[in-house]
């Protein structure tokens, strides 16, 4: 597996690659899997194609899973559309 830090000082994160990461994702999480819902953004199409697969292998490993599927193109990108995710996380 090839990792790609990305440094952000606090908010710093770890990018993935991977032949058969939707599948191996579980283990790779889980010391930080510890009973929380996990929320899963994507746009229809994405979560269309890959979705089964990489939702499957975290509820098979005990991950609680919810979807919030975002609008496609630049209209998911406003104001407006974030204040209806956040009443979706609400």
């Amino acid at each position: 597996m090839q990792t790609i830090s990305v440094p952000l000082n606090n908010r710093s994160y770890p990018i993935w690659i991977d032949y058969g990461l939707l599948t191996t994702l579980p283990e790779i999480l889980k010391t930080l899997n510890h009973g929380q819902i996990w929320v899963i953004f994507s746009q229809n199409n994405i979560i269309n194609q890959y979705g089964s697969t990489f939702v499957k292998a975290l509820q098979k490993s005990g991950y609680k899973i919810e979807i919030i599927i975002l609008s496609d193109g630049e209209k998911s990108k406003s104001l407006s559309s974030m204040q209806g995710l956040i009443s979706k996380l609400l």
